[in-house]
């Protein structure tokens, strides 16, 4: 994982916790600083699976170079409404079964490096 946040990209994070919570759990990792934008799923009006979330992330920038990394069929059926590319990874919430429909999925760290460019 460090050699994939070593390098540089913009980040941002879209949760469904809320933004209290969003914001204790990025202090906690001490990733301050890391993100461009760090949105709880009580910040907009739709949770996911609404694309609100990455609405408000994109601020009117194009789906172009964006990617949705994501551990949840939510995540990945938000990405699909916003327009924006998808990958899952096989460590979070829903297996892989449940995500493979909606998107490639990582198996690993090095996978998704290599599913992103990086």
């Amino acid at each position: 994982m460090a050699e994939l946040l070593a390098r540089p990209f913009r980040a941002a994070v879209a949760t469904g916790k809320s933004q209290r919570g969003a914001d204790r759990v990025v202090r906690q990792f001490d990733l301050e600083g890391r993100f461009e934008v760090v949105l709880g799923g009580d910040s907009v009006p739709g949770p996911k699976p609404n694309p609100d979330l990455l609405h408000a992330i994109m601020a009117g920038r194009s789906t172009d170079d964006l990617v949705m990394v994501g551990d949840t069929t939510y995540d990945l059926e938000m990405a699909q409404a916003a327009g924006v590319r998808a990958v899952g990874v096989a460590w979070g919430h829903h297996s892989v079964e449940r995500l493979a429909p909606w998107a490639r999925v990582a198996r690993s760290v090095e996978e998704l490096g290599r599913l992103l460019g990086v």
